[in-house]
């Protein structure tokens, strides 16, 4: 990367155009590569860039191959997230093949989650038989020189602070390198976080990889995510704030593009929340 923050746009912000065939995943990486946004995150999931968890394994090799051919000659690099959850024993195949795809793909990151167990409930530790299994998983991706970030979400369990402790923990244990996504919008929807830029504050160097999307209210008073810059939150100062923790790392938009993706990277892009001043470290 050659900034120390890489823009980096998400499938998902063009999921409904990509399931309804409308676009193809060329035709995404053209449109990042024309707005000037140099990487894009595919998924494990139908449509989304990587074929899903339970296909063959032939049928990952053959999309890794052809997602290198296409990032090589449209150039845009390529970024992977799984929804796979650590020490979830069903998803390990799921993690190990994101992995595979990861390293294959020159994605320095993989995107996980922390899973929904009794065991890792809000108020559990994090003790020795809990981080003790994800060691193989976790030592996968050392060797393919990869690194797992969980992600905070909007539920008690997935909280900043507690995937602070959990990284802390897993490091601290096993002695094997862990990150998190910080994602902006997951924050100030989960009661625990709020403000993004505190939780970057808070998080600091344990943030590897950060999701942008903005939360408004609907007219039914529910939270929904939206395009970077046309929410309630402060991006200026949550760059301000990476940018004084010295973070390093892709920031990827990832929110809903309700059918007109392309229509609202440009809107987000055009917003600057973003913006060049927050190159560099510690200004």
């Amino acid at each position: 990367m050659s900034a120390p923050i890489t823009l980096a746009a998400s499938v998902v912000v063009f999921k409904r155009e990509l399931e309804q065939k409308q676009l193809s995943i060329e035709d995404v990486m053209r449109a990042c590569a024309d707005l000037g946004i140099p990487a894009l995150e595919v998924r494990d999931e139908e449509g989304l860039g990587l074929p899903p968890a339970d296909a063959p394994a032939a049928e990952l090799a053959r999309a890794c191959e052809r997602l290198r051919l296409l990032s090589s000659g449209i150039g845009v690099e390529l970024i992977v997230a799984s929804g796979a959850s650590l020490g979830l024993e069903a998803d390990c195949p799921r993690l190990l093949r994101a992995i595979d795809a990861a390293h294959s793909l020159g994605s320095p990151v993989v995107r996980v989650f922390l899973p929904k167990l009794a065991t890792w409930h809000v108020g559990a530790d994090f003790d020795h038989s809990v981080v003790q299994p994800l060691e193989p998983g976790l030592r996968a991706a050392d060797a393919a020189g990869v690194l797992l970030c969980v992600e905070n979400t909007s539920s008690p369990e997935g909280s900043v602070s507690r995937i602070m402790g959990f990284v802390d923990q897993v490091e601290s244990q096993l002695g094997l390198s862990i990150g998190m996504t910080l994602d902006t919008g997951n924050c100030l929807m989960n009661e625990q976080d709020g403000d993004p830029r505190q939780a970057a504050k808070l998080a600091g160097r344990r943030v590897r990889y950060v999701h942008l999307k903005d939360v408004r209210c609907d007219m039914d008073s529910n939270l929904k995510d939206c395009a970077p810059g046309f929410g309630s939150i402060d991006f200026r100062s949550f760059f301000g704030e990476l940018n004084a923790g010295c973070f390093q790392g892709y920031a990827c938009f990832e929110f809903d593009g309700a059918g007109e993706g392309l229509v609202w990277l440009g809107n987000a892009l055009s917003k600057e929340v973003y913006h060049a001043d927050n190159h560099g470290c510690g200004a």
